[in-house]
């Protein structure tokens, strides 16, 4: 092989820089396209599990809904705050006719109580979850009879429904409504029940909820203020009215722009008698 053709053979080959720099550039470029993708995934799977807890909130926000509208007006409001994020209340209602008891000569009455407590879960863990314990008609009666008396329902943990989970907020604040149609804090020396309770559910994901082992630890998310601690809590708050009357104030309470019925009542017999007289 003469020189020449030497020459030529080592020209058309890659030099030893440039097979690495290509390699560096083409690391560069996967480790890139790995980052995007990795993050992609993170960014679905938060988003999956911001659905999912977004159902549960909804699905047991309807359920109590349907309690509260099933309650007895004029009946003793139970109620307890153990801490800020905890409370504790009772609600005596009509028996729905899916819902049966041991005994059912005891009439359509029943009380619900509904209360947060830190658990044991299946898996060995422990958690906060709101529990809903279901008292019969005879206890229901007793409830009644003992009147402002009355102290508030036994619950046991082991015993009742757990009806929502990896929660930690449950508080609920009663208000009473003035005759101008504010809202002000309800009291329980106050004689009559409350008109309006405003009901605030904090809860995590499941995967976030593993990270938790200690009630200490789920208390310090509860009144953390950190944004990105609190970046898996699904925070929500409804205001439940108590008395029809005062669902149908709130509806009758918005702006109207149209002139009023009486109004135009008016207005009409008096055009149709100014054509009519001469």
């Amino acid at each position: 092989m003469t020189s020449t053709h030497k020459r030529r053979f080592q020209q058309n080959g890659f030099t030893l820089v440039e097979l690495l720099v290509a390699m560096s550039i083409t690391s560069i470029i996967v480790l890139v396209l790995f980052a995007i993708v990795g993050q992609t995934s993170t960014n679905y799977r938060l988003s999956q599990r911001k659905i999912t807890t977004l159902a549960d909130a909804r699905a047991f926000l309807q359920f109590i809904e349907s309690d509260f509208a099933s309650r007895i007006s004029r009946t003793k409001f139970h109620w307890k705050n153990d801490t800020p994020q905890s409370s504790r209340f009772a609600l005596t209602l009509v028996r729905n006719s899916d819902e049966s008891f041991s005994n059912p000569d005891q009439g359509d009455l029943s009380t619900v109580v509904y209360y947060k407590e830190f658990t044991a879960d299946d898996t060995l863990r422990s958690s906060f979850k709101v529990f809903r314990k279901k008292i019969d008609g005879l206890a229901t009666q007793q409830l009644l009879e003992s009147g402002n008396a009355a102290a508030f329902p036994v619950t046991d943990s082991s015993l009742d429904e757990a009806v929502l989970f990896n929660c930690l907020e449950f508080s609920l604040k009663p208000y009473r409504r003035e005759i101008n149609g504010s809202l002000s804090p309800w009291l329980e020396s106050d004689p009559i029940a409350p008109d309006a309770v405003e009901l605030t559910i904090a809860i995590i994901d499941e995967f976030s909820s593993q990270k938790l082992l200690r009630a200490e630890q789920w208390q310090a998310l509860a009144t953390s203020v950190d944004p990105r601690a609190r970046e898996a809590v699904q925070q929500f708050t409804r205001i439940i009215p108590l008395n029809p009357w005062c669902a149908r104030r709130k509806k009758m309470a918005l702006p109207c722009r149209w002139p009023s019925l009486p109004f135009l009542a008016c207005w009409f017999s008096w055009s149709v008698c100014s054509r009519c007289l001469p």
